[in-house]
């Protein structure tokens, strides 16, 4: 985290995420909001009503999957995934079905998720009631392996395939594609 002048960082102008003017965990000023990110800092900084040391804790960082997300096999009907605000959603690319999920946590450092079923409509995939995943990102496409349950994290077989060697489909693979 960087104390400093503001912009898009988490200090936000001459604060820092936990009070005041100055970095870390101290500083001197009021109390303020503001800032431009997900780690609010400002003006006179984030949290509380003066300056000093504290156990201050930070807002998670965002899911770094957000985002929208086209589908692009193995074996799946076509469907777009978003993933935004503590939710997934996937809909049917003709407007036949629709699902919904929460995600319930995420782990950016390990690459895992577990999500719960909300609601859907028509046919809608993927179907059940909790579902654990693991995943990899690069630079524009995303491989989502899932499991059913919240006990366990399936690993992701191959970045960026969902096929075996042979050809064969991994099963609970998707392959997607980052949409502009």
């Amino acid at each position: 985290m960087r104390a400093g002048s503001g912009g898009a960082t988490a200090s936000g102008s001459g604060g820092s995420a936990s009070g005041g003017s100055g970095s870390g965990t101290s500083g001197s000023g009021g109390s303020g909001s503001g800032g431009s990110n997900s780690m609010t800092g400002g003006s006179g900084g984030a949290t509380g009503t003066g300056g000093g040391s504290g156990g201050t804790t930070l807002p998670p960082q965002p899911f770094e999957i957000d985002g929208r997300w086209t589908y692009l096999g193995p074996s799946d009907v076509p469907h777009d995934l978003t993933i935004d605000h503590g939710s997934m959603l996937y809909e049917d690319v003709d407007g036949m079905w629709s699902s919904k999920w929460t995600i319930k946590t995420y782990d950016n450092g390990l690459h895992h998720f577990q999500v719960t079923f909300d609601s859907g409509s028509g046919s809608y995939l993927p179907v059940g009631e909790s579902m654990s995943g693991t995943y990899d990102r690069g630079s524009a496409f995303l491989t989502i392996q899932l499991a059913k349950g919240l006990s366990s994290y399936p690993p992701v077989q191959g970045a960026g395939s969902c096929t075996e060697a042979d050809g064969t489909p991994i099963p609970e693979c998707r392959l997607y594609v980052k949409l502009n």
